[in-house]
């Protein structure tokens, strides 16, 4: 279906045509390098969450040692410190995928301002008829739809698997969790 609206839009303005997938090679760089940056940035979230499980391990089975010596408040302190680092992480992949949403929004919005104006000299040089413009802009609408760069491992309609669950505070504490 993609090369049919391709030959389609290629009848119509093979120019048209080239800028309209001038998004696509951007695109898939931009999301190449984010799943870089986002695989490392998990393995280091997945690596804060041992630190923090480490931890609390350690001080539960020191317990008594820990409660003979007062320093719960210093074992409270050291899983606070971990918990803080993994929250950092979370915070900058957040970041990170934010901006590369703007990326390519910004992206797709440039194209498309792009493609526009090309259209409009085409039209005004009586290449491309009005009608003809909007023939282009559904099947270019068409065909965006049709190639999307999504992430490898991306599950279709919003299925998306959790991500690893990292508790907020002690098990002593239950009942806080953040979903990472």
């Amino acid at each position: 279906k993609v090369l049919v609206l391709l030959a389609f839009m290629g009848r119509l303005s093979w120019h048209l045509t080239l800028l309209a997938l001038f998004e696509v090679p951007l695109a898939v760089a931009a999301r190449k390098l984010y799943d870089v940056r986002h695989q490392a940035l998990l393995q280091a979230m997945l690596e804060a969450t041992a630190r923090a499980n480490a931890v609390v391990h350690e001080a539960v089975a020191a317990i008594e040692t820990v409660q003979g010596y007062g320093a719960e408040d210093d074992e409270v302190e050291r899983y606070a410190q971990v918990l803080d680092e993994t929250r950092r992480l979370k915070d900058r992949r957040d970041l990170e995928r934010a901006l590369f949403l703007l990326f390519r929004r910004v992206l797709q919005v440039a194209v498309q301002a792009l493609m526009l104006y090309c259209a409009h000299q085409h039209v005004s040089e009586g290449v491309l008829t009005t009608g003809g413009l909007v023939s282009f802009v559904l099947y270019q609408g068409q065909l965006s739809s049709h190639v999307q760069v999504r992430p490898v491992g991306h599950h279709p309609a919003g299925h998306h698997c959790g991500g690893p669950h990292v508790p907020m505070s002690p098990p002593c504490c239950p009942g806080t969790c953040l979903r990472v």
